[in-house]
């Protein structure tokens, strides 16, 4: 929507007389004050990056094979 405001004001400026400018320009940045996005809210539980599934198990050392000692 900001955007929109913005590309008409340029592109309809060379329409419009010299001294309406001025008057274009106030009222785009009134208008801008309504497209100011608030400030995030802190999370309850921050993201986290998963570990990835292993596709198989982890070799198993050869003590923990055998159990003859």
């Amino acid at each position: 929507m900001a955007s929109i405001t913005i590309v008409d004001l340029l592109r309809f400026a060379p329409l419009q007389a010299a001294g309406l400018f001025p008057k274009l320009l106030d009222a785009v940045l009134e208008e801008g004050k309504l497209f100011v996005i608030p400030e995030r809210r802190k999370r309850s539980c921050p993201r986290v990056v998963k570990g990835k599934p292993q596709k198989y198990p982890k070799k198993k050392y050869q003590s923990a094979l055998t159990d003859w000692h």
